[in-house]
């Protein structure tokens, strides 16, 4: 079973396909390798709604819930079967099991609906934010806080798939401990269209 390969870092869309293995079962050969040493849990979030899509005619995600029963094991194939559960005229619901040798790693389930006319109300964020070109890159930050900012450094930017901003920099500073922390974050390559 040790047949996964391991992720670029830099196309998300190569990370979250998944290869056809039958009607409602897909497998999946490429691994993002999380600090532990296992599977990264995003990664398996993205690979299970991306699965349970694929049955979805369409239809656009409006809730995801996951249950991470083991680590996944970084090189082994991980294989995701899906169950329809509702078709209902406005909500589909399924239920997604990724499944890695014997072992039972993730359990899930999404919905997805029909897309609406017109949008609801957007939500509204507490307080005006910055523009995402106005502030600093993580390396810049690193940068200005040279013995504040490693850890940030070694968990973000070693992803370069993801542009991300910073909105309160003071954060690194002592006097800014236990504020909230707030990031604009985006794929610096846009997901394929499927």
């Amino acid at each position: 079973m040790n047949s996964g390969r391991s992720w670029d870092q830099r196309d998300l869309t190569e990370l979250l396909t998944l290869e056809p293995a039958g009607q409602h079962n897909w497998r999946s050969y490429a691994y993002d390798i999380n600090a532990n040493g296992r599977v990264y849990g995003g990664q398996l979030l993205g690979q299970a709604l991306w699965a349970a899509a694929q049955t979805a005619n369409g239809r656009s995600p409006s809730m995801l819930q996951m249950t991470f029963l083991q680590g996944a094991r970084p090189k082994d194939i991980i294989e995701y079967s899906v169950e329809a559960l509702q078709d209902g005229r406005r909500l589909s619901t399924r239920h997604v099991y990724g499944v890695q040798g014997t072992g039972l790693v993730l359990s899930a389930n999404a919905s997805f609906q029909v897309a609406q006319s017109e949008p609801g109300d957007p939500h509204q964020l507490q307080q005006q934010m910055p523009a995402p070109e106005s502030l600093p890159t993580l390396a810049e930050l690193a940068e200005r806080y040279p013995l504040d900012s490693e850890a940030v450094q070694l968990r973000f930017s070693a992803r370069p798939v993801l542009d991300i901003r910073l909105i309160h920099q003071d954060h690194f500073q002592r006097s800014a401990a236990g504020r909230d922390i707030a990031y604009w974050v985006r794929l610096n390559q846009p997901l394929a269209a499927e």
